[in-house]
């Protein structure tokens, strides 16, 4: 009864995450995956960033914000962009999760972070996590 109900819950889950509300059409370029390895330095001029990862829907895994720095950043929005080529069954897409740093008058620079998590919903196995160093620079 219990893999009856796990299978259930991912074809529902596959199901709404490849429905028309959930992914949009991919941009006619390649994207450019964030790397976690260097600090996002975000201006106060240009507040907005967006983080930009693959993806793979089709295997019941996708990015999930865990946490990151309210006191230094807002929550804009997530998206997903399926595989530009819908002949290669199981490629995977991309998402992106867009931020917005606070306006303030900082003194010195502001360090915050950005916790996602790329996992099943329904488990805890397999699961990947990515941390990002956010640096909002001083206005000057």
């Amino acid at each position: 009864m219990l893999k009856i109900k796990k299978l259930f819950l991912t074809l529902i889950l596959t199901l709404t995450l490849l429905s028309p509300a959930f992914a949009l059409e991919k941009p006619a370029t390649q994207p450019i995956f964030t790397s976690n390895k260097k600090p996002l330095l975000i201006s106060q001029k240009q507040p907005t960033f967006t983080i930009t990862l693959q993806s793979n829907p089709t295997t019941g895994f996708s990015w999930q914000l865990k946490s990151y720095s309210k006191n230094l950043i807002n929550f804009i929005g997530h998206q997903y962009y399926p595989p530009k080529n819908k002949k290669l069954l199981g490629a995977p897409g991309y998402e992106t999760w867009t931020f917005e740093a606070k306006k303030a008058d900082y003194a010195v620079n502001q360090v915050g972070h950005i916790r996602l998590d790329y996992a099943r919903p329904w488990t805890k196995n397999g699961t990947t996590g990515m941390n990002f160093i956010v640096i909002v620079k001083a206005k000057h």
